[in-house]
């Protein structure tokens, strides 16, 4: 009762997401719509594909994305997964806006660039490699219980969660960011 109280528009946000949710698809892809922006939904991949699909996926902090990002802000999603949290600040940043999406898992990756190419009027860019401290490589290890919980840090994923491990390349955020010419990050 306590947080209905201290912030009702987030309960009425929730409530609103739950109602939806009953309705939402359970199988198969759906191309829908992130605002202005295309996405493509595959309900197979992980439950939380159908939170995405409401717009109730981590609703706090897309809410914080919302408040923050401006048109022609620019956006930095270091573990971007399919890309759904770059499709909003894509959404907020607009046309004269960037956003940088880092995912070095390969199919990932690949529906990010999918998203990508449904949105050709976005400067949109999508980076196969995950961010370190140096440039190197790094054995990715990949969740078998959710798609978003995948790590290049070692020991944080229990053995019996784990589905497989890929080695990807690691670059430092910095030299990526100067190589795009960016000078400021919102």
């Amino acid at each position: 009762m306590g947080v209905a109280i201290a912030n009702p528009l987030w309960c009425a946000a929730e409530a609103i997401g739950r109602l939806k949710l009953r309705l939402a698809p359970t199988e198969g892809k759906r191309v829908g719509s992130i605002g202005p922006v295309r996405f493509e939904f595959d309900f197979q991949l992980d439950p939380s594909m159908r939170l995405m699909y409401v717009g109730a996926y981590e609703h706090g902090v897309t809410t914080l994305m919302r408040r923050l990002l401006r048109a022609g802000d620019t956006f930095v999603d270091v573990g971007a997964n399919v890309g759904y949290l770059s499709g909003v600040a894509a959404q907020c940043v607009g046309e004269t806006g960037r956003v940088f999406s880092f995912e070095p898992m390969p199919d990932h990756h690949a529906r990010l660039q999918k998203c990508i190419a449904m949105n050709p009027s976005l400067q949109w860019q999508a980076f196969q490699h995950a961010i370190g401290a140096e440039e190197g490589e790094a054995s990715l290890v990949v969740s078998r219980r959710n798609i978003g919980w995948n790590t290049i840090v070692p020991g944080q994923i229990p053995e019996d969660q784990v589905r497989s491990t890929v080695q990807v390349r690691v670059r430092a955020l910095d030299d990526c960011l100067q190589e795009a010419g960016v000078a400021r990050v919102r």
